[in-house]
Order: C-alpha cells, then sequence, then structure tokens
C-alpha cells in the first residue's frame, strides 16, 4: 500500500439465514399411487402434502388477481423501486457471467450486496466518473433519474424489509479516520438514505482498528461473518470503511420433511455419478418448462421473496443457459423471461442438499466489462464528493467478495461480504402430478418477487 495514498475501504456483507418448519400433512391419494410400491405410497403418504388445499389456494389467489387485472393487457410502469430492480438485474447477470464464463464448479455471488456497495460509492463519485457508475449499474437502462437513485434506494430497503413472517435487516456503517473532512452532502445521505451509523475506527486499540470493526460485523450477520478484515488491513493510509449488511431468516411456504431426505443420484459435471442426499416433497408448485430450462419457484411463508431453480434440460448446460441469458441483457428485464409466465403445477420435487463456499472473487474485471473503468484510474477517477481532499486522488483499488450457501431441509443460510479499497491517487383443473429430479448441474436464483431484486444467485454442478 504506497504511502502517498489514501485506502478508503467498503466492506459489504449479506448474510442469508432461511430457517424452514416441518409439519405433518394430509394422507395421499392412493388412487393417484396406486402403481407405486408400498414404500412409495408410504411416503406419498407421509407427505400427503397439502397438494389438494395448495391448488384450491392457488386457484383463487389466481382468481383475484384476475378479477384486479381484468382485460388490461396494457405495459403496466414500473414502480420507482422496480426501476432499482431492473437495474440490478442489469448488473446481477453481467457480472456473474464475466466472473464465471464457463460454469465449471459450484458458484454463489451476492449481486444485492454489490451493488447496494456500488450505489453508496457512486455517491462520492463527480463527472465522469460518476457517469460510468450510473450507466454501468444499470441506472440508465432502467430510466432511473440521477437525482433519484439514492432516494429511490431508501425506499427499496424500506419495502424489503416490510415482508411477513419474514426477517429481512438491512444494516450499514461507515468508520471514518479522525480528521477526515467527510463532505457534508455524501455523510448526510449516507445516513438519511442508507441509515448508516457513523463512528471513528481506533487505530491506538493495542488489537488493531479491525477488532472493533469486526464486532460489528458479527452483530450485524447474526455471528455469521466475524473475521473480515485481517490484521493490518486498516493502517495509517485508511481514510474510511463503509459496511453493508444484510441478513435474512424465512422458511419455505411449502415444508420439506427429513425423513423424505434419501441417498439419491446426481449427474454431476465434473465427476460422473454421485450419490446425493436429496430432499423430496410432493405439492403445488410454480412451474414452467421453457427456452429449454424447467423452472421451479420455491416460495417463502408470508413474503414476496422467493428461490428458483432453473434446471437445464437434458439438452442443454449451463453455460448455454448463462449465455443466452446474457444476449438477452438488452431487454429491460433479462430474468423475467425466464422467471415470469409460471404456472401452478403439482411436482414429484427432488433437491438436493448442499452448501458452497466460494473463494474469494475479484470483481474488477468483471467491473470493467460493464463499463466501470475510470473508478479504477488514479490519473482519472474523481470522488471529490468524498471527502476535502484536493492536494489527493481517490480511487478505487479492489473490490472483492466472499459468499457461502447451505441448503438442507430446515433452509437456506447463506452469508456474503464484499471488500471496496479505495486509495488516494391459468387452468381450471390441476394437471397430473410432474416429477422433477434437480439431478444435474443447475442455477440458483433468489429475489423478490415485487421489486425483482437479486439477493443472491450461483450454480451447483455436484459434491
Amino acid at each position: 500500500m504506497n504511502v502517498n495514498l489514501i485506502l478508503v475501504v467498503v466492506v459489504f456483507l449479506v448474510s442469508l439465514a432461511v430457517n424452514v418448519l416441518t409439519e405433518s400433512a394430509d394422507a395421499g391419494d392412493e388412487h393417484e399411487l396406486s402403481m407405486a410400491s408400498q414404500h412409495d405410497i408410504n411416503r406419498y403418504r407421509r407427505m400427503g402434502i397439502r397438494r389438494n388445499r395448495g391448488w384450491d389456494r392457488d386457484r383463487n389467489n389466481r382468481n383475484k388477481q384476475g378479477k384486479k387485472k381484468g382485460n388490461n393487457s396494457k405495459k403496466q410502469r414500473l414502480s420507482p423501486e422496480e426501476r432499482i430492480g431492473v437495474a440490478n438485474n442489469h448488473v446481477a447477470l453481467n457480472v456473474f457471467t464475466s466472473l464465471y464464463p464457463s460454469i465449471n464448479s459450484n458458484t454463489i455471488f451476492s449481486p444485492h450486496s454489490l451493488h447496494t456497495a456500488l450505489a453508496m460509492t457512486m455517491l462520492g463519485a463527480k463527472k465522469d466518473t460518476k457517469k460510468e457508475f450510473y450507466s454501468s449499474l444499470g441506472f440508465k437502462t432502467a430510466k432511473v433519474g440521477r437525482s433519484e437513485v439514492h432516494g429511490i434506494y431508501n425506499k427499496l430497503l424500506s419495502s424489503l424489509s416490510r415482508q411477513q413472517d419474514v426477517t429481512l435487516y438491512n444494516a450499514n456503517s461507515v468508520f471514518v479516520k479522525f480528521g477526515l473532512p467527510l463532505k457534508t452532502n455524501f455523510s448526510r445521505v449516507l445516513t438519511t438514505h442508507y441509515h448508516a451509523k457513523v463512528d471513528n475506527f481506533n487505530m491506538a486499540d493495542p488489537e488493531g482498528p479491525e477488532r472493533s470493526i469486526n464486532a460489528w460485523v458479527a452483530k450485524a450477520t447474526r455471528g455469521m461473518i466475524s473475521d473480515i478484515l485481517k490484521k493490518g488491513d486498516v493502517n495509517i493510509n485508511t481514510a474510511m470503511i463503509i459496511m453493508n449488511a444484510v441478513y435474512l431468516k424465512a422458511s419455505w411456504a411449502d415444508q420439506f420433511e427429513p425423513w423424505n431426505t434419501e441417498p439419491k443420484p446426481f449427474y454431476s459435471l465434473n465427476s460422473g455419478v454421485q450419490t446425493i442426499s436429496t430432499m423430496n416433497i410432493l405439492t403445488i408448485y410454480n412451474y414452467a418448462n421453457h427456452h429449454d430450462t424447467e423452472v421451479i419457484e420455491l416460495g417463502f411463508k408470508g413474503s414476496e421473496l422467493a428461490m428458483y431453480i432453473l434446471l437445464p434440460s437434458a439438452n442443454s448446460s449451463l453455460n448455454k443457459l448463462l449465455q443466452e441469458m446474457k444476449a438477452r441483457s438488452a431487454v429491460a428485464n433479462p430474468m423475467d423471461v425466464l422467471l415470469t409466465g409460471l404456472k401452478s403445477r403439482k411436482l414429484d420435487f427432488f433437491l438436493p442438499k448442499f452448501k458452497i463456499e466460494s473463494d474469494v472473487m475479484d470483481l474488477i474485471p468483471a467491473l470493467k466489462n460493464l463499463g466501470l473503468k475510470k473508478a479504477f484510474d488514479a490519473s482519472q477517477a474523481d470522488f471529490k464528493d468524498i471527502a476535502n481532499t484536493d492536494k489527493q486522488r481517490l480511487y478505487i483499488d479492489k473490490v472483492v467478495q466472499k459468499a457461502v450457501i447451505n441448503v438442507n431441509e430446515f433452509g437456506c443460510e447463506a452469508a456474503a461480504e464484499t471488500f471496496v479499497g479505495i486509495m488516494v491517487g391459468s387452468q381450471m383443473f390441476p394437471p397430473p402430478i410432474l416429477e422433477v429430479k434437480v439431478d444435474r448441474p443447475f442455477l440458483y436464483i433468489i429475489r423478490s418477487k415485487a421489486q425483482k431484486v437479486v439477493l443472491f444467485m450461483g450454480t451447483f454442478v455436484g459434491v
């Protein structure tokens, strides 16, 4: 780290913890299972599932929606939060495909963490640097006015937190070096729009200034992440550390039952056929088989959040799916091509348990591909709206992220941390049961259905 440069560190953390409750189900329909073995009959009885109730519930919901929408087929205007969702999806798809031009391993990435981090960083950018942020973060594509960005982000974070039966917690904190002359507007917008707590880090702490910062991290992520900063990461040239934490805890709308989990074959990408503990449930899911991909929506109880499983057909692949999605990136919201148009379908659904921990990902190449370039150039970057440092130029030196996800019968736990360093210088009757086995590599996306913000996305290719 150069002596004549100022380091501004932005640490963003996302933790996701989804706990799924289990409950008994009603007796199954033996007529549908008359051709099955006695073992399968017993299994279906245990799963029982609210499949008829689920169908009636979904049909009633569709009828209600139909009454609200009527026959009006005109395109509806997007809300301000949905426009941020469009921008988020733009970054999610382009950065993910830049990070993984060829899928050959399990992956986990948090677009929401990165997008929020860069939106906050954009607050301190000026002139051409700000223009690149505005375009690269998808705000131009989403038709979000430059003066609207931070106000709408405030509304987005508030609306995401208002989920029934779901805990979705956003926390921001800013640690500032003693004596750094922050611009008034920069400090004001961070506190009013992003609800950031501003504090000083203590260089005189015998255990290092990282100790108090890591303590905040541990508290904000419910202990899932506690050591984002190593001793020495904060030094005499560090001017500021901005941190964002997102925590999610929810339960499945349709719950898996642990005793239905059994070893099943999984046709992995690199190691042939593997035996993986696989969960199973018989229930109504929103489902579609289009664009050579099966799409299954796993809803969360009482919320507008959902996990989507995107399973390429046997004639396709993850790489083909992602490249086709990227080819549609000119569309206002390219993910909608796959994630909308789903219909209720009774599924005998199999999903493997999995845990994925990413390596530390360098995001700068992906962001440069997205068009954000001047911010990383010491001779061109303009962050004069952060602080009064006329004698020294600020530029971004590092953007990395690490993430973890664990999916089992009790739900999903996930955590992500992003480090940005800035240096100076419908049908009326249910169709028959469809068996869907997620037994080959797939893409998963956790997204808010209302705002269409991607919180997490990744791939699973085998153990």
